[in-house]
């Protein structure tokens, strides 16, 4: 999966998207805000997040704050499944 950053013009301020590209799909992902980008080293959820379908694992921040990491083939998975 790949990700780009994107901001969208609304009625009075920009929209901030994560653009994730997979299997030849992309998604936009509206976020509150984007921090940085960096590498991590994902580690796999414990019982009982590991049966969330969304996440694909968590990492720890050089903050020291643990951070959810998003599964995008799950996440694009799901959104074509539910599209009419």
């Amino acid at each position: 999966p790949r990700a780009t950053r994107a901001d969208l013009p609304t009625n009075d301020s920009l929209q901030q998207v994560l653009i994730v590209s997979y299997n030849n799909r992309r998604l936009g992902l509206v976020v509150d805000r984007f921090l940085r980008q960096q590498n991590i080293v994902v580690k796999p959820l414990s019982k009982p997040l590991d049966t969330i379908d969304l996440f694909g694992g968590v990492t720890l921040l050089g903050s020291g704050q643990l951070c959810l990491v998003l599964d995008v083939p799950a996440l694009t998975r799901l959104f074509l499944a539910k599209r009419p």
